[in-house]
């Protein structure tokens, strides 16, 4: 008997040869056009939970458990979890802009963050949230060259975040 085993990122993957030529195939997860399911379920929950790839890399080195690599986990990011992020984020942003869209005040607050502190930041973002719901209405990102500085960042968000709004016929008083 002989058998072949390989790797595909968390997979295991055996084929198994007996003396009369026949073949078996087993994986120790399913997969989804070729894909390991597994790898899809490690990249997704690194990104839902706000680690990153490195400390979860680290982790499963340390336990020797089979892990995927770096360029499937933002490849599987790219391909799969952003796009899925992406239409879920504007399908939930326009049943709130619809709510918004129909009452007589909105009341919003905002805020304004950038990815290092002082005023050498490269990117800004800016959130509004509202105040009746909790619920997030507007979110933009600024690049520094798209402001005429960090410190402007803010004040570009705001507006981009406003823009949109009313673009969505949200009454903003």
């Amino acid at each position: 008997m002989t058998k072949k085993r390989k790797t595909i990122g968390s997979m295991l993957s055996v084929e198994l040869t007996c003396h009369d030529g026949h073949v078996t195939h087993w994986d120790s997860q399913p997969t989804i056009k070729r894909k390991p399911v597994g790898n899809l379920l490690l990249a997704a929950s690194i990104l839902f939970t706000g680690n990153t790839f490195a400390r979860v890399s680290r982790l499963a080195s340390c336990l020797n458990l089979q892990f995927i690599s770096e360029s499937v986990f933002y490849d599987t990011q790219q391909q799969f979890l952003f796009p899925i992020l992406n239409e879920a984020w504007e399908n939930e942003q326009q049943l709130v802009r619809q709510e918004l869209a129909v009452k007589d005040a909105v009341n919003l607050n905002g805020d304004g963050h950038c990815d290092s502190p002082g005023h050498n930041a490269k990117y800004g973002t800016y959130t509004l949230m509202d105040d009746d719901t909790g619920k997030v209405v507007a979110f933009s990102v600024v690049q520094v060259t798209e402001a005429t500085s960090s410190n402007a960042m803010e004040k570009e968000g705001f507006k981009r975040c406003l823009e949109s709004l009313d673009g969505d016929g949200v009454e903003i008083d």
